[in-house]
């Protein structure tokens, strides 16, 4: 793409519409890299050409070839493909087909919350879509917007941008017009106007987004560790197949009957019910949350929503609705209220970018009389918590500033009328309102030559004179005291990070219904050791004057001692706090930056919508949790009944038919009803313990049960069909009770029928449904029907084995399993 620039008509009209058309015709428009979401190829390509189901299907093709080129095979073959395959395939087509309607779903969703951009076209400001921006474009930046294209500065207005999402340094820097600016970037103070130099692809940012999906991993924790399991299930499988195989070789089998045997060990391992809950449910998840205005950017943030332990939030905004309006100004100093507002509207008419404080006091003042000439400015910045204009004054070399911020920095060090001051601004802080001062010097700030950055040190200062207090009210959020109740019912505690007084945060928590009383401020902090920085982050709910960069310290010390740790904000000052959090949730109409950010984005810009949200996320992880803990419990249950029964030398126990029945019955279809939210599993946290520990456990005495009823049936027929028919219905019956447990039901326990009574009558509707068919149509099972006496142990011992799990499962052996695994 040309990136030369054409001449532009002048240097801040901005181009014509036909000086933007002939940009746009030659390719010169600032269009984006592909969103990192999954194509349809991608959602067809990831469910059809898995591992498993590349060697599932290579086994059934040897299986089928092999089958019916033998004499007396051939229905045998067909029907054991039939078997092993539908079951894959009936998982894929139900996977893709959800998660293609998923992605259409949230494609429209995320159209709401486009990135735009300002730009100067004509003379001029229009919003348009970021990859409408084309080059030689001049693009407006105020604080909290990201720069969508690499661009040199024509005005710099107090100019600072953050450079950290590029270079990782944290520091603000100044920007002079004919400085380079470069797309990532984010406006942290002042305003400034930006001419296009590169777009699209050849933008930095683009660059490196670029190279950076080309190795990005995209998938949630959980599906890391639950695909390591599956990995190592893999060489296990090819080692237990290639010895079945070699076995079968050395006893004389047919090669017909080795591949059968090997069919069986490789659909045993396939995780078709695994897979389907996994992708189902993150990608219908992601739907039904969106239900609740919460835009989800990053899949991950899903299995997230279901770990939240502590949810930071900034008071402005969150708990309050962030609508100022100013309730009075308060002159100081033998300055009128008329005067001092005078000034005030004066200061805010100056400003070439007013946050929503100076638009809340420039709406109440009006408009000066006389706009002044400004010489300088100093942009207010959350860390300085203060920002300052200097005016040209009489006699013409003359300067007189303007400050305004927050009292308790502006009024330091003047003594004992500064005292007088701040008791005043005290009972209004106590009432849940937010003060600012105002004051004016004569001195003017000093510009540094090398970066046209105006400093001004305030405490250094000749002579400081306050003009003024402005009292400026937020209306707490109607629904804020039931948000925090939902809050709490979901375990999650919530914790204030502020930058307002600490009496206007601790009075505004108490009306929110918050019970905290202690309050700990930015100076309190940073009197501390690591350890007691680390206790008083644990303890406190509630903390007052903190800048960006100590909201992020409290982030990562909650992190560190064990807490998941979600973070709500919607400005620049945010942005450190959210990127540090394990989830990032910005408000819809916060800062561009804080959006981008951010994992989740609340579309209604309420905190309102997030326990429902928060809650079906950990609906969907516990659903998760319960899929795997039942395929690899049964992945357990089989492979070492398997290997139990050849290491006492009997007859290899299972039909392909058969293991793809109980998989169908006890897996496939309790995974998808999961997934789609008919059943719901008990609740469960740790994946080592209570899945990879409680497969173990369940697997191995589901084993010796089905072992026991395998040796018994050979001891009491020499019927070898008869003896695997036990087996399989045995193994249906066990896995049921499987089920049973994760779902939370003991056929021990009358409570827990009565609790979970859907999920006990599915139960009983599968198990019914898994043990009747094959008698019923035994042909097509290949299955012969157990001796009466057969049945008893089909009954007896399955029931006997879910007494003992029961007993391991919630005894001192688990406890003692859970370490060792740990360790």
């Amino acid at each position: 793409m040309a990136t030369n620039p054409i001449a532009i008509p002048l240097a801040t009209h901005g181009l014509s519409d036909s000086e933007v058309r002939v940009r746009v015709e030659r390719g010169q428009r600032n269009v984006q890299p592909p969103k990192s979401a999954r194509t349809a190829w991608d959602i067809i390509r990831d469910n059809v050409f898995t591992v498993f189901n590349i060697i599932l299907f290579v086994t059934l093709s040897a299986t089928l070839l092999v089958g019916l080129s033998g004499p007396g095979t051939r229905s045998v073959v067909v029907g054991d493909t039939l078997f092993s395959g539908a079951t894959v395939w009936l998982n894929m087509i139900v996977g893709i087909i959800q998660e293609l309607r998923a992605k259409a779903m949230l494609d429209k969703l995320a159209a709401l919350a486009v990135r735009k951009a300002r730009v100067r076209r004509a003379g001029r400001s229009v919003e348009v879509p970021v990859d409408q921006v084309v080059l030689d474009d001049l693009v407006e930046i105020a604080p909290g917007d990201r720069m969508p294209v690499d661009g040199d500065v024509v005005e710099s207005h107090a100019l600072e941008m953050d450079e950290s999402l590029l270079t990782g340094e944290s520091d603000s820097v100044a920007k002079k017009a004919g400085e380079a600016v470069l797309s990532g970037t984010f406006c942290l103070a002042g305003s400034g106007l930006v001419r296009a130099t590169k777009v699209g692809p050849d933008s930095y940012a683009n660059k490196l987004t670029t190279a950076a999906r080309a190795i990005k991993d995209a998938r949630t924790p959980l599906q890391r560790k639950i695909d390591f399991v599956v990995q190592g299930l893999v060489i296990v499988m090819a080692v237990i197949a290639i010895l079945q195989i070699i076995a079968a070789s050395i006893t004389g089998e047919t090669a017909i009957r080795a591949l059968r045997y090997t069919l069986v060990i490789v659909t045993s391992f396939v995780p078709a019910g695994l897979i389907l809950a996994i992708t189902v449910s993150l990608s219908v998840g992601a739907v039904r949350i969106s239900r609740f205005n919460t835009l989800v950017q990053r899949i991950n943030a899903i299995e997230s929503m279901g770990n939240v332990t502590v949810l930071c939030a900034d008071k402005t905004g969150t708990l309050t609705r962030n609508l100022l309006t100013v309730q009075q100004i308060i002159p100081l100093n033998g300055f009128d209220e008329s005067a001092a507002k005078a000034l005030l509207a004066q200061y805010a008419a100056g400003l070439h970018a007013q946050n929503k404080t100076a638009a809340a006091i420039a709406e109440y003042c009006g408009a000066p009389d006389r706009p002044r000439d400004v010489v300088s400015e100093v942009a207010f910045s959350s860390a300085r918590k203060w920002g300052a204009l200097a005016f040209a004054a009489e006699p013409a070399s003359a300067v007189e500033t303007f400050i305004l911020g927050s009292p308790e920095i502006l009024f330091a060090g003047l003594g004992e009328s500064a005292g007088a001051i701040l008791a005043q601004s005290g009972e209004y802080t106590r009432q849940g309102l937010r003060v600012v001062a105002f004051m004016r010097t004569p001195d003017a700030p000093q510009v540094d030559a090398a970066t046209g950055e105006a400093r001004l040190d305030i405490h250094s200062l000749s002579s400081r004179a306050p003009v003024a207090l402005a009292v400026i009210r937020d209306e707490i959020r109607p629904d804020i005291q039931e948000t925090l109740r939902q809050f709490a019912n979901l375990g999650v505690r919530v914790k204030v990070i502020s930058g307002d007084n600490a009496e206007t945060v601790q009075a505004t928590a108490r009306r929110a219904g918050m019970k905290g009383n202690e309050v700990v401020t930015e100076a309190q902090l940073a009197q501390l050791n690591d350890g007691a920085f680390e206790a008083a982050v644990k303890s406190a709910e509630l903390f007052a004057r903190i800048t960006p960069d100590t909201k992020r310290r409290i982030v990562s010390a909650l992190t560190k001692q064990g807490e998941y740790v979600a973070m709500v904000g919607d400005g620049v000052n945010d942005v450190p706090a959210l990127k540090q959090a394990r989830l990032g949730i910005a408000m819809n109409d916060g800062a561009q930056i804080a959006k981008d950010v951010s994992e989740l984005v609340l579309l209604d810009n309420t905190m309102s919508t997030l326990p429902r949200a928060l809650q079906e996320g950990q609906s969907i992880t516990q659903k998760i949790y319960a899929s795997a803990r039942l395929y690899l419990a049964k992945n357990v249950i089989t492979i070492v009944a398997i290997l139990f029964a050849g290491y006492v030398g009997l007859r290899f126990p299972g039909e392909p038919r058969h293991i793809s029945w109980i998989a169908t019955i006890t897996v496939g279809i309790p995974c998808a009803l999961l997934a789609f939210g008919f059943i719901q599993p008990a609740y469960t946290r740790r994946f080592i313990d209570n899945v990879l520990g409680y497969s173990l456990i369940v697997g191995s005495v589901g084993a010796v049960c089905l072992v026991a009823v395998y040796i018994a049936s050979h001891l009491m027929t020499p019927d070898l069909a008869q003896s695997r028919a036990a087996f399989a219905l045995a193994n249906m019956h066990f896995a049921m009770h499987v089920y049973w447990d994760v779902h939370g039901v003991s056929v021990f326990s009358p409570r827990s029928i009565r609790k979970h009574r859907r999920e006990f009558w599915v139960g009983v509707g599968l198990l019914f449904v898994g043990l009747v068919t094959p008698l019923i149509v035994p042909g097509i099972f290949d299955s012969t029907e157990p001796m009466l006496i057969q049945w008893a142990l089909i009954i007896a011992l399955p029931l006997i084995g879910a007494y003992v799990m029961r007993i391991f499962l919630h005894g001192n052996f688990m406890r003692g399993m859970m370490k060792a695994l740990r360790a």
